[in-house]
């Protein structure tokens, strides 16, 4: 989920890709948001690929997941 977020889909569209309800997308992004301490997406990017490990990872949208 984390790539597509990073590729800026909505929710909605997220929840297209995975065959779920928007709630559970919503649930799962605020879920993310509150355990790296972010308020938002863009925050929530910005601390995935500036803090190790993540940051030692090539860019989410390079890992070739298809969305």
């Amino acid at each position: 989920m984390a790539s597509w977020i990073a590729q800026g889909k909505s929710n909605e569209e997220i929840a297209g890709i995975l065959g779920v309800g928007l709630d559970a997308v919503k649930a799962h992004v605020k879920a993310i948001n509150s355990k790296i301490d972010s308020d938002s997406r863009r925050a929530a990017i910005v601390i995935a690929h500036t803090t190790p490990p993540f940051a030692d990872l090539p860019p989410l949208w390079k890992l070739g997941l298809e969305g």
